[in-house]
């Protein structure tokens, strides 16, 4: 199976609006858990404002192997759903030459 870019970069876009689309999960009220299917972006929530010395960065974490699993479970339901429509269309191509 060759990788189809146009696809990919959907995948990826989809991977990353999860987290602005979809809702949260909390573990104990300081960490937030966002991505899906699998959590890939945590946020931390502390008690004290964001200090002069730090960035809100700070406060982050991305996980990549989650993200990179969401990314190939994402690509493989587009392309297994455009092979369907794909195979559907030949289909039906085929009833109306018959």
């Amino acid at each position: 199976m060759k990788i189809q870019r146009d696809l990919l970069i959907s995948s990826v876009t989809i991977t990353i609006s999860t987290v602005f689309l979809l809702p949260y999960s909390s573990s104990d009220g300081f960490i937030f858990n966002f991505g899906y299917p699998f959590p890939y972006f945590t946020t931390y929530d502390w008690s004290s404002p964001i200090a002069a010395n730090e960035i809100l960065l700070m406060r982050i974490s991305i996980d990549l192997l989650p993200f990179l699993i969401n990314v190939i479970i994402i690509y493989l339901v587009l392309y297994l759903i455009l092979a369907g429509v794909n195979k559907l269309k030949t289909f039906s191509d085929n009833a109306k030459n018959q």
